[in-house]
């Protein structure tokens, strides 16, 4: 897939599948303007694309700030938000103030930033988000996590209806577990990912730029026909 001089939006690109995304657009030849919740860890992972592009600071927890920044961008061809909270605690140990910043963020903070920048996507563009197989499953402690991005799930296919008469395309890949640093910052071990290693039918964690192929995809012509749906990208996860 190629998408030479295509101008895309990446939001949440500074580590993990936004960064494989961003990376794989770039190197099929696009302008790539990334963000992070940090201006600095932004610009430097933007500078390290195959073509090197712009990166901005933003945080989905600031509809305010989304709005200004919106803007300031050019004409889009594609957004893509992959930014987003994982949260997990034992619903009698949760609080509220992390449960609230789970749903501001994932599903609040997503909606914003969707009504801010479809009127900068051109018509017959594309926008990606991210949700997870949680969104339909249970997990333990998951359940902000999977609250937040059940709603965004839902919601994408209103989006779909309401910018179809621009075709304007609204996508998702409903993400399976995936080896990245979120595991990490969760506290997760050896032992649960060996443990959630044997729910996946592929019996492996996915890896980031399986991810980004899925979203390049349906960022693509490639995908002309296709809007409002959750494409799953889970090693079978959804399918036991």
């Amino acid at each position: 897939m190629q998408f030479n001089d295509q101008t895309i939006f990446v939001i949440g690109a500074t580590s993990g599948i936004g960064q494989a995304t961003a990376h794989a657009f770039a190197d099929a030849g696009a302008n790539v303007t990334l963000t992070g919740t940090n201006a600095k860890v932004a610009a430097t992972a933007a500078s390290k694309l195959p073509r090197p592009g712009k990166g901005l600071r933003l945080d989905l927890a600031d509809p305010a700030g989304i709005a200004t920044l919106a803007q300031g961008l050019p004409q889009l061809d594609a957004v893509v938000i992959t930014a987003g909270v994982t949260h997990f605690a034992p619903t009698a140990f949760d609080t509220p103030e992390a449960f609230a910043h789970t749903l501001q963020v994932n599903l609040t903070g997503t909606f914003f930033a969707i009504r801010a920048l479809a009127p900068k996507v051109r018509d017959g563009g594309a926008i990606v988000l991210t949700t997870t197989v949680l969104a339909k499953d249970y997990f333990f402690g998951a359940t902000a996590l999977s609250a937040s991005r059940a709603g965004l799930t839902v919601a994408l296919r209103t989006f779909a209806v309401e910018l179809a008469p621009r075709a304007v395309r609204v996508n998702a890949v409903s993400v399976g577990p995936i080896e990245t640093a979120a595991w990490d910052k969760v506290g997760a071990t050896e032992a649960d990912r060996q443990g959630v290693r044997a729910r996946v039918p592929l019996g492996r964690l996915g890896r980031a730029d399986e991810v980004a192929e899925a979203i390049l995809f349906l960022a693509s012509g490639r995908a002309s026909y296709i809007t409002g749906h959750a494409l799953a990208v889970d090693g079978g996860w959804s399918a036991a």
